[in-house]
């Protein structure tokens, strides 16, 4: 297998819809609808190429497009389109030449409506820039644009020595820059990380790999909550979050990829991402459908979540289907958790509160003692317990130069009082 480089295509669309009925209903009045896509919302991976040997420069590519549309979406049948996916097989010589392709167009509720085309490309000897034009037929669609007909027309502008810069910029592989963070209850011995470390490391090489959590709250996926919430919001859209805190691994909890302002989660559904889902702007999850040859009962970090993570941070679309139902939901847990969630290597107590929403004077109780706040540990004298607004917006509870779960007798579980 041979990766190319990604080049950086602009593309404006025309689709033209002769039928756009729901189902049962009359058939809707023809839609013509006019978008483009920038660069900085599409993305172009040679995925892999052939030299023919025939001609120099003569090579079959198999390729995929992702394209999003985070403003000024098209809109079909009422439903706003959030992503398409262009995946074909192309026969060029030098950049010019002809490809079949085929077009996954996905609506904000999953609905999916699909195109079939051909394309021809051309790039003119001496220059940077290649232009490709396509053209097909809906072929169908699931849900809202179930019954839809058309045609679709693309005009791509692609700049192949941006790509060639990216590829410079970034890993070998071609992928673009990423990273996997990890969220685990494992520990900070044993195997269990490094095995799945081995596994992203084959599968999504070159990309980052940062170790957050592998001491979350053991088996305990209600505290884990709260904390993955308040230390994901620090990294940037388009990070891949792989947690394992999974007590029921094996049985019936479903396993998720969850999609949350920008940012992927790939992990059980047992309410891990309950918190992250209700306080994010947007949002989107799936079942994972992906039947990995190897799969144990008791290891789906390894065997299931990181291949799933791994696939995410190369830009892959989600291996499943939108979820239908809330069987990895806990809306019945508050929106704040007045109970420790973690111990930190300090002895340092966290909250699941956020100190955000309380007020400037509140008074903790905890471990039969009423805590004032402070604004940092110098505030107090030595020995002297209190609470405070942590780096990542939590409310901790400390002691000066002491140890909190040992001095105040706290540990994760114990229950947390706002006194007004």
């Amino acid at each position: 297998m041979k990766w190319i480089a990604m080049i950086l295509p602009t593309t404006a669309a025309l689709l033209c819809l002769a039928a756009a009925s729901r189902v049962g209903d009359a058939l809707a009045q023809p839609q013509r609808l006019t978008f483009k896509v920038e660069q900085a919302n599409a993305r172009y991976t040679q995925q892999h190429t052939i030299d023919v040997g025939d001609v120099p420069g003569h090579q079959v590519r198999v390729f995929e497009v992702r394209r999003t549309y985070p403003s000024n979406p098209p809109v079909i049948n009422g439903v706003k389109i959030v992503e398409s996916w262009t995946r074909g097989i192309s026969d060029y010589t030098d950049n010019n030449g002809p490809a079949v392709v085929y077009h996954v167009y996905v609506g904000e509720n999953g609905d999916k409506f699909f195109v079939t085309s051909s394309a021809i490309s051309v790039q003119a000897p001496g220059t940077r820039t290649m232009t490709i034009t396509t053209v097909g037929t809906v072929s169908g669609g699931t849900g809202e644009f179930f019954g839809i007909q058309g045609l679709l027309r693309l005009s791509i502008s692609a700049d192949v020595q941006a790509g060639r810069a990216n590829r410079r910029s970034n890993s070998s592989t071609g992928f673009h820059a990423s990273m996997i963070v990890l969220f685990t209850d494992f520990g900070l011995q044993g195997p269990y990380t490094g095995q799945m470390k081995a596994v992203l490391h084959q599968m999504a090489p070159g990309i980052s790999i940062i170790d957050l959590f592998a001491d979350a709250p053991a088996g305990n996926p209600k505290a884990s909550a709260y904390l993955l919430a308040a230390y994901a919001q620090w990294f940037a859209a388009g990070t891949t979050f792989l947690c394992v805190v999974d007590p029921g691994v094996g049985g019936a909890r479903p396993p998720v990829i969850l999609e949350a302002d920008g940012r992927w989660y790939v992990g059980p559904g047992n309410g891990l991402f309950e918190l992250i889902e209700r306080r994010a702007a947007t949002a989107r999850s799936w079942d994972i459908d992906l039947k990995p040859q190897r799969l144990s009962a008791s290891f789906h970090g390894r065997d299931l979540f990181a291949p799933v993570a791994a696939m995410l941070a190369r830009d892959e679309p989600p291996p499943g289907r939108p979820r239908k139902d809330d069987a990895d939901r806990r809306r019945e847990w508050p929106d704040d958790l007045a109970e420790i969630v973690y111990i930190d290597h300090f002895g340092n107590a966290m909250t699941g509160l956020r100190a955000a929403t309380l007020a400037p004077n509140a008074q903790l109780a905890a471990a039969g003692r009423v805590l004032e706040r402070a604004r940092t540990f110098g505030d107090r004298p030595p020995g002297a317990p209190f609470w405070y607004e942590n780096s990542n917006g939590l409310a901790e509870i400390a002691v000066n130069q002491g140890r909190a779960d040992r001095d105040l007798g706290l540990a994760i579980g114990s229950p947390v009082e706002i006194v007004a």
